[in-house]
């Protein structure tokens, strides 16, 4: 076509665009302008290039974002432990006032521990470690907690890689 053919396109009302081949003009009347590779196909895929830093970028990500969930779940899962030894400092407190002494079993005290805990098991009272009133361990043999009679709570990391008193931001047991 010659140019004034094509500035006569221009002139016509709707959307018509040109896009340019390897060796010829096109008319096309999509919305936006198209290439076409040296091939002659239109371009609209993404680049390996372009791939490989999306890839890059959300493996980054990741890295830094499922550690940190990690951490904040086994948080969610202590406070279930936390309050359950709470419970128990409460009953100790009243059983100590009644009577002047801790409770050695939880069957003597004014409450009842629920057996479908579900993050902790083996609630022990009157652990008998230096001033601590009772115990929880977290399933899986993860760690213990402890509560004092002055209402401090401490934890025992059990063998393995994981620190988890850190992590759950308690104090570890002398």
């Amino acid at each position: 076509m010659h140019l004034q053919q094509w500035e006569n396109l221009l002139d016509f009302p709707t959307a018509v665009f040109l896009t340019k081949s390897h060796n010829s003009l096109s008319m096309n009347k999509a919305s936006t302008i198209k290439y076409k590779n040296n091939k002659g196909r239109n371009r609209n895929a993404f680049t390996m290039m372009e791939l490989i830093v999306v890839v890059i970028l959300i493996s980054v990500l990741s890295a830094i974002a499922i550690p940190r969930y990690g951490k904040t779940i086994e948080r969610f899962h202590a406070t279930e432990g936390k309050k359950v030894l709470l419970d128990i400092l409460g009953a100790q407190k009243r059983y100590h006032l009644e009577f002047g002494e801790y409770a050695s079993a939880t069957e003597h005290l004014d409450i009842e521990i629920p057996n479908n805990l579900k993050y902790f098991m083996n609630v022990v009272t009157g652990a008998g470690l230096s001033d601590t009133v009772g115990n929880i361990t977290r399933n899986g043999n993860l760690y213990i907690l402890y509560i004092c009679s002055d209402g401090q709570l401490l934890c025992k990391n059990l063998p393995g890689p994981t620190d988890y008193c850190a992590i759950i931001d308690i104090p570890e047991m002398p």
